[in-house]
C-alpha cells in the first residue's frame, strides 16, 4: 500500500487489507492489472472499499495520494517520490505482480531498446523483494 509519509497509517511496518476497509482509495482504472489485484484482495477479505478517484496515469494517483485523497494499491515496481510511504501487505493470499520480457536471443537493439532493457533491468534489481 502507498500512503502519505504524514498518514497516520505511515507509522505501521505493515498492514492486512482488510484493516483498510474504512480508508478512501485511489486506484488505476480497469485495464492496469493493479486492479485485478485490488478486486482479488476485497473479495477475499470480504470488504467493499471506497474509490473516490479513478486514473491511468501513476503520477495523478501518486500526486492524490501525496494530497491525502485516499491511499493506493500500486505494486513495489512503482518509484515512489519524496513523500510517499510503502506498506507492505501480509495478506496470507496477497496477489503477486510477475513481470516479464521476452525476445530473441540474436535480437540487435535500437539504442532506444537498449535503453529500456536496462532500465527495466536496473528498475527490478535495485528493489528488495524481502522486503516485502
Amino acid at each position: 500500500m502507498v500512503v502519505s509519509t504524514d498518514d497516520p497509517l505511515a507509522t505501521h511496518s505493515q498492514l492486512q487489507f482488510r484493516s483498510l476497509r474504512h480508508q478512501r482509495f485511489v486506484a488505476l482504472k480497469d485495464n492496469f492489472v493493479h486492479r485485478q489485484a485490488f478486486r482479488q484482495l476485497s473479495h477475499q477479505n470480504h470488504v467493499r472499499p471506497t474509490i473516490v478517484f479513478e486514473s491511468n496515469e501513476i503520477g495523478s494517483i501518486l500526486n492524490m495520494v501525496h494530497q491525502h485523497v485516499g491511499i493506493a494499491l500500486l505494486s513495489n515496481a512503482v518509484q515512489l517520490p519524496a513523500g510517499l510511504h510503502r506498506l507492505p501487505l501480509i495478506d496470507a493470499q496477497a496477489p503477486t505482480f510477475n513481470v516479464g520480457v521476452a525476445y530473441r536471443h540474436s535480437m540487435t537493439f535500437s539504442p532506444t531498446q537498449a535503453d529500456l532493457i536496462q532500465r527495466l533491468t536496473a528498475a527490478f534489481q535495485s528493489v528488495d523483494w524481502h522486503a516485502y
